[in-house]
């Protein structure tokens, strides 16, 4: 049975996402454990004995999600986490190598779905883009980050994490940390080009966080804004634009399907868009 246990330097939960490698990866992995131990009936991250995990406590939680309609991919995300975790326990020596080899064994939940999501239209990107006015700083701030997840196919978190100090304005280029922990070079179109240098004279050119919070009174911070402050964004203007319900991932998509529909090859979207596969 689980017991409350106390301490962080002996948690393997916290043990394995400090591993983690990109700063997306870490929130994901935290979320996804903070909904386990809440399913197991703790608090959270903290007060979880993940070292007291068993075979049939990971089958379980399996067995819920699948309950909760969440998909094969998802599952595997979950238990590929709680493999992690206990893996940490085992190299702690929280966990017998015995009881970390039944858990290592559970195989992936078989199965697919067909990807959600939609591209957008030429002409909904045209009206989102209009959508985002000029007429204050979050409105040219949010045109640049719209012009570049459209532009340049980025992901939130690597939105986020962009520094100013990354770009190379000779090149028209920045570098970004992307999944796996690895950096890529990704050039930027000329009205991304553009979106991006009009909120820097807004901003200021000095090193930091590329995309900033803003308070309502225009006051510009120094943190950087955040995964949930970009779905708002995209959602709200979305909303200005009349167009269709769509999902940040889908500018990812419609990056993807410019590229198909200007001639490019597989191969080369799938470099743009830094897969491994």
């Amino acid at each position: 049975t689980f017991e409350q246990s106390s301490g962080l330097f002996n948690n393997p939960a916290v043990a394995y996402i400090t591993r983690l490698g990109s700063l997306g990866s870490k929130r994901t992995v935290m979320s996804s454990l903070r909904i386990v131990a809440q399913m197991l009936g703790f608090a959270g991250i903290d007060s979880c004995p993940w070292q007291e995990l068993k075979r049939p406590h990971i089958l379980q939680i399996l067995f819920k999600l699948s309950e909760k309609g969440l998909s094969p991919a998802t599952q595997n995300s979950y238990l590929s986490s709680l493999k992690g975790v206990c893996e940490e326990a085992w190299m702690l020596e929280l966990m017998s190598a015995e009881d970390y080899q039944k858990i290592y064994k559970i195989p992936s939940v078989k199965g697919s779905r067909l990807a959600a999501g939609r591209a957008l239209e030429p002409a909904e990107v045209t009206s989102l883009m209009s959508a985002c006015g000029t007429g204050c700083p979050a409105s040219v701030r949010d045109k640049a980050i719209v012009a570049l997840l459209i532009g340049c196919g980025l992901r939130k978190a690597e939105v986020i994490s962009l520094l100013v100090e990354n770009i190379n304005w000779k090149e028209s280029a920045f570098t970004v940390i992307g999944k796996g922990n690895k950096q890529a070079k990704c050039f930027m179109p000329a009205q991304t080009l553009a979106a991006i240098e009009k909120w820097l004279t807004v901003r200021g050119k000095h090193s930091g966080y590329l995309f900033s919070r803003i308070l309502k009174n225009g006051s510009i911070q120094d943190e950087p804004i955040s995964g949930q402050g970009i779905t708002y964004i995209l959602k709200k203007r979305g909303a200005l634009a009349q167009i269709d319900t769509f999902a940040p991932h889908d500018t990812r998509r419609t990056f993807a399907t410019r590229m198909f529909e200007s001639g490019a090859d597989a191969l080369i979207v799938q470099a743009a868009l830094r897969h491994s596969n």
